[in-house]
């Protein structure tokens, strides 16, 4: 290898050892953008306001291109209120929007994710996203599992079902092995759930949310947001 780019290898993760390695496992946050180069059906990911027009033109009909940010939110969740009470369910509506194939950027990023694993760095994965894209291109580098749990899942059952489930998470990471925990559900999973910041508490159970908390307060290494973190619905895929 190039002497220049084996310092700089050395260097970057002396550097993060340095930053993480007390506080370990840290984590790492995957928001829109870390999905955007994703295919689905041979197209490009849809952005997040992409994706609330598509939906709002299928349910409700109407052509949502000149909306602002605040009208497009409010057809959008009339959009899923209709899709909540009918036959054809949020999960099903979803996938045909963002069941696709993973793409360079996230090989990338599970291969730096297990070098990281490989240097003795402790991390899980926390996703706002309903794709499963990484955990894709996860599973082809860790060999030894990729481990992919909901929020909305782990909190159904009793806080001592719940505190157990986070317990098994945590004893995974110490293994080595890979954990992504989606936030608002997982399309392989059966409750995909879209809601504001603010009705948290009342999705989730008090020890759910006392884990995650957990999980910000540990170093975070931020990836692929594409607007500032600001309720926006941001980050949601």
């Amino acid at each position: 290898m190039n002497p220049v780019i084996e310092t700089n290898k050395t260097a970057f993760f002396a550097a993060l050892r340095a930053t993480f390695d007390s506080c370990a496992p840290f984590t790492v946050l995957l928001g829109a953008g870390a999905s955007l180069e994703g295919r689905t059906n041979s197209k490009p990911f849809p952005s997040y306001d992409d994706l609330q027009r598509q939906i709002v033109a299928d349910v409700l009909g109407i052509d949502g291109s000149g909306f602002s940010s605040d009208k497009l939110r409010e057809q959008f969740e009339e959009a899923l209120r209709i899709l909540r009470s009918g036959r054809n369910s949020l999960q099903n509506t979803l996938k045909k929007y963002i069941d696709g194939t993973p793409g360079l950027a996230h090989a990338y990023l599970a291969c730096l994710a297990y070098a990281l694993r490989e240097n003795k760095l402790l991390l899980r994965i926390l996703t706002t996203n309903f794709d499963n894209l990484f955990g894709e291109a996860a599973g082809e580098v860790f060999r030894n599992g990729v481990h992919i749990r909901t929020l909305s899942d782990m909190s159904r059952g009793s806080e001592k079902q719940t505190k157990r489930d986070f317990g098994i998470l945590d004893n995974l990471i110490h293994q080595d092995q890979m954990v992504i925990l989606h936030m608002f559900g997982d399309l392989s999973f059966s409750h995909p759930i879209f809601f504001p910041t603010i009705c948290l508490t009342e999705e989730f159970s008090t020890v759910a949310i006392d884990e995650v908390k957990k999980y910000f307060a540990a170093p975070l290494l931020v990836i692929g947001w594409t607007k500032p973190l600001r309720g926006e619905g941001n980050g949601i895929r």
